[in-house]
């Protein structure tokens, strides 16, 4: 028997089935989660001890959109035997990769900035594998001293590792792609991306329009999930763009945040500068009226997007900021109906994490301490755009339209 705690957020009671909605716009959305969970959407993610065939891959959890771990994939992977940190840094030490930065973790995320939130996008450096792994070593040994250090994240998508500006396929002999998985899918991956990170690096709630077969070779992955259903829960909106810039010659995490043409979103940049109480109430009033005509400029606006991660020509884009961890269900009162469901990955491990499913993702590897490196490689793989992306795309869209904080 395979023993993991693949397990929900809770083995309790189910929080959804104690809250009731009164809100009539709202109720046919949790009745439709709620007859999802009865039918078809698990509690909890099963494992398989091994493969499948592709048929019982494709019948049992690609056609029914069910997220499934599987054990036994990638003993044949030189990856799972060889790959650690000071591994690759002694093997492709000279390897220029990007490399996200944040002062925080949360790159790709919603942030505050003096009463705004902001859609954040990580610093995009270039340094050498051998660069980032001693970068990594002594903010290891610092940070017992409590100097704060940047996060830094080798999560640079779109092919990653076969990428020429990227691993440029140096490593791929090391990895198999999964023959269930290629013939389920009927297609070779669209990507394969490379994820090095320590535990501080967490990727925030969101989706993708792939298939995603996620392979973990050192460390654990933390995946909290939510299916297509739940979307109305999740209060979606879209913020301003900006992007971290760590402050040149800092070796802490200090760093300034810029809007898409460069300039400073903070009032303050140095943050000494006190405001009367009478203007910071101007302001806040003023920007809360600037949300409102912009959630109503957002209901009257035809969606015409095919894919949500598009900005739009406002400049703003459509996130999630609820963490489903630790819900702020004051803020998210919506995200009370919703059912979270958690799964550890283990190295040898491989998730199948289906197309639209919403997913938060965190990391760790204790056996390395606190800031031990995880390493996972996944495939994407194009989705079929069929009657399951039409009718996600008419529930999202009339969550936008009718569904209000």
């Amino acid at each position: 028997t395979h023993t993991h705690n693949h397990t929900p957020m809770s083995d309790a009671e189910d929080p959804v089935e104690e809250c009731e909605c009164d809100d009539p716009v709202l109720q046919p959305f949790v009745a439709l989660a709620r007859s999802a969970r009865e039918l078809l959407v698990p509690s909890r993610v099963a494992v398989l001890p091994a493969p499948p065939s592709a048929l019982e891959f494709l019948r049992d959890y690609v056609q029914p959109n069910i997220p499934v771990v599987i054990c036994g994939c990638l003993e044949d992977w030189p990856a799972l035997h060889t790959w650690s940190l000071a591994a690759l840094a002694e093997r492709l030490g000279d390897r220029e990769v990007s490399v996200e930065t944040t002062p925080n973790g949360f790159g790709d995320a919603v942030t505050e900035i003096d009463g705004e939130e902001f859609f954040i996008m990580p610093d995009s450096q270039r340094m050498t594998i051998a660069e980032y792994a001693r970068l990594s070593t002594e903010e290891k040994e610092e940070s017992s001293g409590g100097r704060q250090d940047p996060v830094r994240y080798i999560s640079h998508q779109n092919n990653s590792l076969g990428e020429e500006d990227e691993f440029g396929g140096l490593l791929q002999q090391d990895v198999r792609e999964l023959a269930f998985a290629r013939e389920a899918f009927g297609c070779a991956p669209d990507a394969v991306n490379m994820w090095i990170g320590p535990a501080a690096a967490v990727t925030s709630l969101h989706k993708d329009h792939y298939e995603n077969i996620y392979c973990v070779v050192r460390g654990e992955k933390h995946f909290t999930l939510l299916p297509p259903t739940e979307a109305a829960f999740l209060h979606e909106r879209r913020y301003r763009s900006a992007t971290y810039k760590q402050r040149d010659g800092s070796g802490s995490a200090t760093f300034d945040v810029v809007d898409t043409e460069g300039r400073s979103v903070r009032r303050d940049q140095e943050g000494d500068v006190k405001q009367e109480e009478a203007q910071k109430v101007k302001a806040a009033a003023e920007r809360k009226a600037a949300e409102r005509k912009a959630d109503e400029v957002e209901q009257q606006r035809d969606s015409s997007e095919d894919n949500d991660d598009e900005e739009e020509d406002d400049g703003r884009r459509p996130w999630i900021a609820v963490d489903p961890d630790a819900p702020d269900v004051t803020k998210y009162p919506n995200f009370r109906f919703a059912r979270p469901i958690n799964v550890t990955v283990r190295a040898g491990e491989v998730l199948y994490l289906p197309k639209m499913w919403y997913h938060k993702v965190a990391q760790s590897n204790v056996a390395e301490g606190p800031n031990g490196q995880c390493i996972s490689v996944n495939f994407w793989y194009d989705m079929r755009f069929d009657f399951l992306y039409c009718y996600h795309e008419f529930l999202t869209e009339m969550a936008r339209k009718h569904v209000r904080s």
